[in-house]
Parts: structure tokens; sequence; C-alpha cells
């Protein structure tokens, strides 16, 4: 069994055993980089068992140079300057090369400002993987409304930096083209698979609309899609395009996509026990479960004269969130009060009928 001891800059490995047809892995961890510039050297001394520790033949060496400094603007700037105007951004590969064309580089990298922009290219560039960070130097180009950055340079930033946290939206945001390009999340049951075009199409819906998924051969996944089929529950992230002047997100990476596990064993309606303001923005979660996918679910809001204010669904997609913004039928800001949620599961193999209800309060903003 080896031993490690560590006295200064000195770190003594006793009693490890390599023979000649085996390699080892010493991992140093905390350094900390030294103030200057300059090549720094690892002095390696080695000794057989009850030998004197000798120096080895090349010593293994590192190069510390000034971190990379390049002026640039946000990707959302960017994308408001007119065609073939000179950019410089800063982002994060969140598609890779090679996912969406195999044949040339396409690629999207996102900022802080919360969008992304194509980096698009006639050739591959190996240097654009996913989660490396870069700067790209070059000219904006419109294709088809498609913002892209060509005729560039690049630096590498760093290796390993953490994607963009996604924005999570609804799937009826995620058909509208409100939050194209830019790296977004949803929740919802899938609906229906359809393959054509090179790719595969997965329609997903959590209640607000149905929107389209869509992983092109190349993002290599066919297979991997067999384990999802329509009724799954599942999480979906990928950048917002644009096809057909419709939203649609590009599904490129396994670890994208997962099934959510939801509760079956009964019908539930939980709404948050606390007044919300509909004229600050807010919306209220609505969470919800049925004891079966053959069910009818409809969700309804009533006032206390139990008038109908607004239907929320009424359809057979077994979703677990809907949110209410706190409008009626009309679309307009229902009055400050107390509102009743009512949930109708209607099991569509045995007829059972199962109501749920819960208080909602709206408040309003003080002036």
């Amino acid at each position: 069994v080896s031993s490690e001891s560590i006295n200064g800059n000195v770190i003594t490995i006793s009693n490890a055993v390599i023979t000649d047809t085996e390699t080892g892995t010493v991992t140093i961890n905390n350094l900390t980089a030294p103030e200057e510039t300059g090549n720094y050297v690892f002095e390696i001394k080695t000794a057989i068992a009850g030998g004197e520790l000798t120096e080895i033949g090349v010593f293994p060496s590192i190069y510390v140079k000034e971190p990379i400094v390049i002026e640039t603007i946000t990707i959302e700037e960017a994308r408001r300057l007119p065609e073939n105007s000179y950019v410089s951004v800063k982002g994060v590969v969140v598609i890779g090369v090679g996912t969406l064309r195999d044949d040339r580089t396409d690629v999207y990298i996102q900022d802080e400002s919360g969008y992304a922009i194509n980096i698009f290219d006639y050739d591959l560039d190996p240097r654009l993987e996913r989660a490396n960070e870069v700067y790209v130097q070059g000219t904006i180009t419109l294709y088809n409304d498609l913002v892209e950055i060509t005729d560039y340079t690049l630096t590498i930033a760093r290796t390993n930096a953490p994607l963009p946290t996604p924005l999570d939206i609804s799937t009826d945001e995620a058909s509208s083209t409100m939050f194209a390009f830019q790296f977004v999340a949803i929740k919802g049951q899938i609906t229906d698979t359809y393959y054509a075009g090179g790719g595969t199409n997965l329609y997903v819906n959590d209640g607000s609309g149905e929107c389209t998924v869509r992983i092109w051969d190349t993002a290599d996944m066919l297979e991997y899609l067999a384990n999802f089929e329509p009724g799954d529950y599942v999480r979906i992230q990928g950048i917002e395009s644009v096809y057909s002047n419709a939203g649609q997100i590009l599904l490129t990476y396994q670890e994208d996509i997962s099934k959510l596990t939801v509760d079956t064993s009964g019908v539930y309606l939980k709404v948050p026990n606390k007044p919300f303001v509909p004229d600050k923005g807010e919306e209220l979660e609505i969470e919800y479960s049925v004891d079966t996918r053959n069910s009818h679910i409809t969700l309804r809001i009533f006032d206390l004269a139990g008038r109908l204010v607004t239907t929320l669904f009424d359809g057979t997609v077994t979703i677990v969130h809907q949110p209410w913004d706190g409008r009626n039928t009309l679309g307009e800001l229902v009055p400050v009060g107390t509102y009743i949620c009512h949930l109708e599961v209607v099991n569509e193999d045995t007829g059972k009928r199962t109501e749920k209800v819960a208080p909602i309060v709206v408040g309003t903003v003080l002036k």
C-alpha cells in the first residue's frame, strides 16, 4: 500500500509498485498559479526497492502565461447589429460541432446575456466542442433570418466551463418565437413522435400547448430515442430555433433529455398557500396528478359565486404543472379576491369521476 507525505514543495510517494508494463497517475489538487509568466519544471526522482532516488531523464514542465483578455460585447448586443458588422463576443458552446451538421461548422454559443448566436464555417472546427468557453471575432451574417458569425477567428478561454442555466418555459411558449435563440428547458408529456427529413420530431405538451423538439440524425441519438415513447413525461433542454415561423427546440445531447417520475398513485391538486399578484406579472403554478394516463382532465377557475372564470386545461394530456396568469377567458386580469381551482378527472376506462378543489387568493400591488 503506497503512502504519501508533503514537506514544503516536496511530495514523497513511498511503497508504490509499478511494473514496466504499467503506468501511474499522480494528481496534485489546489495548486496556486505563480504570479509571473514562465516555464515551471517539476523535478522528479524515482528509485527501485531499496535503491537510491535518481533523477528521471526529462523533467515535465508547464508554461504559465498571462490570462487572455479580449474586448467583447454581449451576444444580445451582437444580434442587434446590421449585417456585415465586425463583432467580438465571448460565450460557452451549448451546441457543439458535429451535432447539427457533420459536414460543416454549425454551432451555438451563449453568454450571460441569455442569448445564443450561431457560429458557421464550411469546414468542421473541432475547437468548438460543447462546454468550451471561446472568444469569437468575425462578421455578422444573416441567412434566412438566422444571425451567424462567419469568417471568424477563435480563441479558447477555457475548457469544461459550466453550461448556461436554461430558461424554464412552457411548451406553448416554446412553440412561439418569443424565446428564439436562447437556451431553454421544458417539461411535459410526449404526445407523438415522427421521423422525417433526416431527423426525428418529438411533440411535447405540458397542457399549455404542443411544441416540437427536433433531433437531427447527426446528433447520433436515434438509438437512444427508442427509450422514449408517447405518454412519457420528460424534461428537455436545448436551443430554441425557428422553423416555418414557429419555435422548435434543438435537442443534440443525450444528457439533455430525461424522464420525469410522476406520482400516479392517486389524484391530487396542489396550489401554493399564498396570494399571488398577477398585475406584477406573477403566475401561479398549479400542480396536479392523476392515477391513469387514460383520463380526461379538466382544470377550471371559478369565483366564489360559482361563475366560471377560465378553463386552464381540457384534454387527455396528463400533465403535472399548469400556470395561471390571473386572467379570465377574455384575457382580462381578474379582480382581487378569492377563487376556486377545480380539478375534474374522468377515468376513461372505468368512468370513475374524481374532483379536487383548492382556494386561490389574488392580490394586487399597494400604491
